[in-house]
């Protein structure tokens, strides 16, 4: 899970975005690395605009690299999410919040 925290926190990307991606939206031997957000038969964007190109920085890096250095046969960054034929974006998110309560620091989940 830390390694989705890493890559939302760094790119600003949605839940439902990060928990899709596949391994083929990741260019990391560009100048500058980035992560390919479109539209797909299995994921919908929340907007037509949506479609972008995210540079990928910090800790962002750190996810990607070894999601390209995989063998399995799974084609997704994170398949633990995607074993129906949609991103499972609810369960991602009890996932994170999840993991979040045990390894964020103490009041993190507190606004101003």
């Amino acid at each position: 899970m830390r390694c989705l925290v890493a890559l939302l926190s760094d790119t600003g990307l949605r839940l439902a975005e990060g928990a899709g991606l596949l391994k083929t939206d990741l260019h990391l031997k560009n100048n500058v690395p980035f992560v390919r957000i479109q539209k797909l038969p299995r994921r919908c964007l929340k907007a037509r605009s949506s479609e972008r190109d995210v540079p990928l920085v910090g800790e962002a890096i750190w996810t990607a690299q070894p999601a390209l250095q995989d063998q399995s046969e799974s084609l997704f960054v994170f398949p633990r999410h995607n074993q129906s034929s949609t991103t499972v974006a609810n369960s991602a998110n009890a996932v994170v919040n999840n993991w979040l309560k045990r390894h964020a620091p103490a009041g993190w989940q507190k606004r101003s």
